[in-house]
């Protein structure tokens, strides 16, 4: 979730005007690894991207297929 004031790191829906926050997988590499571990590597990667430090609220992880709770939320 970003910052107040950062839509244009949000991506446009191809069929209405409406933004969306930018959504990241991990790397094939980390599914061998525990949930926690994959989480803790993706917070690294965004917090290490130019485009995006500072400017993200929180991180939300849900495991794939199951968007209902996310199993984790690191706030930054």
């Amino acid at each position: 979730m970003l910052k107040n004031g950062n839509d244009e790191l949000k991506f446009k829906s191809p069929s209405s005007d409406k933004l969306f926050n930018p959504v990241w997988y991990s790397y094939l590499k980390f599914n061998r690894y525990d949930e926690e571990r994959i989480a803790a590597k993706m917070v690294e990667r965004v917090q290490m991207n130019s485009k995006y430090a500072g400017k993200i609220q929180q991180l939300q992880f849900y495991r794939n297929g199951d968007r209902s709770q996310p199993f984790k939320i690191v706030r930054l």
